[in-house]
């Protein structure tokens, strides 16, 4: 990352600026939806995850299998 110096003079109005704009932020910040946080049965994610994952990778040997001679 460069090196950033700013000289006093626009150092001020630069830090103000940030500092009003996390300012503003923090206001129009909404908390995270808590059933959406909640960490649930950690089976059910992996059996849907390793489900997803033969889906897609069941086509690939198939194909090879169906089509001989090509």
């Amino acid at each position: 990352m460069a090196k950033l110096e700013l000289l006093r003079h626009w150092a001020l109005p630069v830090r103000v600026g940030l500092a009003s704009a996390y300012t503003l932020a923090g206001r129009h910040a909404r908390a995270r939806p808590s059933h959406l946080a909640k960490s649930g049965p950690g089976w059910a994610t992996a059996l849907a995850l390793g489900l997803m994952a033969v889906i897609v990778a069941m086509p690939i040997p198939s194909a090879s299998c169906l089509r001989p001679g090509r």
